[in-house]
């Protein structure tokens, strides 16, 4: 067989070998070998022939064969680092493509295998450079910028991931992964409107994606809309049975939410599963004792610190059964355990002044309500408890203060009216009609109405609405305040 002819049959076993037809490509390298045993592209190809249809050995066989012939083949370079590389030899898979790169300098694909290689080893700085060689080499290598992108999120770059990705949609909208990655850029950044947006543009063309339904259901939750996250990780289990970070999600939003039945039965499903899951077994106590099963619970919270005893929020989780138990000094000494362990757990600090509290440390209750909002000044619950610790120790303009985040706090402000009219905010009421409303019970209410009257003659219009088992006490005591019953249609008020 003549070179020309040999020459001829190797193209075709490339593009055969190109359009998915290995089959075909391996035949005519073996008709090629037959005639020449020591052809290098051809023994070349078979390897990856090889390699690609899960003949492992036989590629190794024929790779090495290449490199007796040709030490210094570079594409042969490539195949083995994809052969390593799919052992999980990292390490074998970069020196490889190294000496690829070595060999082949301006070989676009070649960088770009390195630097996936370096980020399967954590190697981002690296991937870097190799991502952008490959970008410099050939400008319209789509795949590269990806994973440009990817290297930039891994060195916790988002801003500039963020913008490696839109300048992949740019180029293809369709590109496998990258609405979800850029997705997961936007979520590092917080922002969880843009982030909802581009897992949702991603549905829109994959709508069976498990990822991007957890993404999703993971901005929802960081915009308040819990119901719409567990919509989407109920999909996301729905579509990946087997994986237990959906079904954990779901177990968690469903707690947060208060559906207690179903978070304990899927928290017993995970558990099951992964019985070294301590985070799990100590939100399943967690949600027990909320159902009243305080026994079944320490048992959970004993089971999660047998598994990991420096888990500061299983000590916080003690810490308040302790508490519903009227164990006041065990409470304290659990919440004080957990902040030893995460000095910097907000959570904790928080619970602990609840706790000293509840045992008469107002002082103290206060430094430790102040370190946890300084720590997470974004909790609600926080600080609308350090408004109490405020006003029982007199501290009353900053306490009222901190008091209104209260509206923030679901569990307490759930219920509460809702007006569109603007809060007044103390200044002359010059002809305008005020709205004073109860806001918490009739002790409250029957308190704080001797203040009522200061507003008298300030100028505009008083009313007052109450519960209506105070109406009868409150019209005679407040002239010139007109006092409504709850539930009663009310006339306009300006504020």
């Amino acid at each position: 067989m003549g070179k020309v002819a040999i020459d001829r049959m190797l193209l075709d076993a490339v593009a055969h070998y190109g359009a998915g037809r290995a089959t075909e490509a391996g035949t005519l390298c073996g008709d090629i070998l037959s005639a020449d045993p020591d052809h290098v592209p051809a023994l070349h190809l078979s390897a990856v022939i090889a390699f690609v249809t899960d003949r492992a050995a036989e590629g190794a066989v024929l790779l090495n064969r290449v490199f007796s012939l040709d030490p210094q083949h570079g594409p042969a370079f490539g195949t083995l680092g994809d052969a390593l590389a799919v052992k999980g030899e990292h390490e074998g898979a970069v020196a490889a493509f190294q000496r690829g790169v070595t060999l082949r300098p301006k070989d676009a694909g070649l960088h770009i295998k390195l630097g996936v290689a370096l980020c399967d080893l954590s190697r981002f700085d690296e991937a870097e450079a190799a991502f952008r060689r490959a970008i410099a080499l050939d400008p319209g290598l789509t795949r590269a910028r990806f994973n440009l992108a990817v290297a930039l999120a891994g060195q916790q770059r988002p801003v500039e991931a963020e913008q490696a990705y839109r300048e992949v949609i740019a180029r293809d909208p369709a590109y496998r992964g990258v609405w979800l990655n850029l997705g997961n850029a936007l979520a590092d950044q917080k922002k969880h409107d843009a982030a909802a947006t581009a897992y949702r543009r991603g549905l829109g063309t994959d709508p069976d994606n498990p990822g991007l339904h957890c993404g999703l259901g993971a901005a929802l939750y960081r915009l308040g809309r819990l119901e719409d996250a567990i919509l989407h990780y109920r999909r996301a289990t729905a579509l990946e049975p087997g994986n237990l970070a959906p079904k954990r999600l779901l177990a968690m939003v469903l707690h947060e939410l208060g559906e207690r039945d179903e978070a304990v039965r899927i928290y017993r499903q995970v558990s099951a599963r992964d019985q070294s899951d301590h985070v799990i077994l100590n939100n399943l106590g967690a949600c027990l004792f909320e159902l009243g099963q305080a026994d079944e619970a320490i048992a959970c919270a004993e089971f999660a610190l047998a598994l990991k005893p420096d888990y500061a929020a299983v000590h916080t989780n003690l810490g308040i059964i302790f508490e519903a138990q009227n164990l006041v000094e065990a409470a304290v000494a659990a919440h004080r355990r957990a902040i030893e362990i995460e000095p910097n757990y907000a959570k904790g600090h928080a619970n602990l002044a609840v706790a000293l509290r509840n045992a008469g440390k107002i002082d103290a209750a206060l430094v430790a309500s102040r370190r946890a909002i300084a720590l997470d000044p974004d909790q609600p619950l926080a600080h609308y408890n350090h408004a109490h610790f405020l006003l029982m120790n007199g501290e009353f303009e900053e306490g009222f203060e901190e008091y209104q985040w209260r509206r923030k706090t679901k569990m307490l402000s759930e219920g509460d009216p809702v007006f569109d009219e603007p809060e007044w905010q103390g200044e002359p009421l010059a002809g305008r009609t005020l709205l004073l409303f109860a806001e918490y019970g009739l002790g409250d209410a029957i308190n704080f109405v001797r203040y009522v009257p200061m507003l008298v003659g300030k100028g505009g219009r008083i009313l007052l609405q109450v519960q209506p088992a105070l109406i009868a006490l409150l019209r005679p005591m407040l002239p010139g305040v007109v006092v409504f019953a709850r539930g009663e249609s009310l006339p306009p008020f300006d504020l």
